[in-house]
């Protein structure tokens, strides 16, 4: 039976199944576990930003732990965390950007509440991220919450010619024009993209240093 009917201006349907029967001249119930959807849910336009580390020390706290990286036989992996700089992934201080150099970790923030279905588990989307030296990298980023509807996880680069595809590193070349493409996969529609120029220094105390 529905415990809450279905209405226009429902947020939710909560359902319940129930079993009646009779043992030893007994009526009996058997109740199912319940099972609530959200209903009447709204397409949000999704936005996704390049970032970096703040270099001053300030910088919005984000948690980048979580993501994956695919290879090039499909499957995902726990993204490596970059040598330099040092952050902690579970509060990363990030700011955006629209430059980066060698060796430094090109962080990807996405924002689009329609994808947090699940309000208590921190849940994934795919980015592809792709330089005009023909790179191109696939990234699930994880939730920065429960309940957050921002996705964030940050992709690791390096100088080596000629790039890799799916190698779970990003190569940077200069004057390469890097780009983060996001697909809602619930809704084909709603696409967002993310641009950044390459400068060709290495960052300081980078192994491409």
């Amino acid at each position: 039976m529905l415990a809450q009917p279905l209405g226009a201006r429902a947020n939710t349907i909560s359902n319940t199944g129930s079993l009646t029967y009779v043992e030893g001249g007994a009526s009996r119930v058997v109740e199912s576990n319940t099972v609530i959807v959200d209903v009447n849910r709204q397409t949000s336009p999704s936005n996704v930003t390049f970032m970096q580390v703040a270099v001053d020390g300030g910088g919005i706290s984000t948690p980048v732990d979580g993501g994956q990286c695919r290879l090039a036989d499909g499957g995902y992996i726990t993204t490596p965390q970059p040598v330099y700089p040092p952050f902690d992934p579970t509060a990363a201080p990030l700011e955006p950007a629209t430059e980066f150099r060698v060796g430094e970790p090109v962080f990807v923030v996405l924002t689009d509440p329609d994808r947090n279905a699940d309000r208590a588990a921190r849940e994934f989307v795919t980015v592809t991220v792709t330089t005009s030296n023909g790179d191109e990298e696939m990234f699930r980023l994880q939730e920065t919450d429960v309940n957050s509807g921002v996705f964030a996880g940050f992709v690791p680069t390096d100088s080596a010619l000629p790039p890799t595809r799916y190698n779970c590193s990003l190569t940077l070349t200069d004057n390469d024009i890097s780009v983060v493409q996001y697909t809602d996969a619930l809704h084909v529609g709603d696409t967002s993209q993310g641009r950044a120029i390459i400068n060709a220094a290495s960052l300081a105390g980078s192994p491409d240093a």
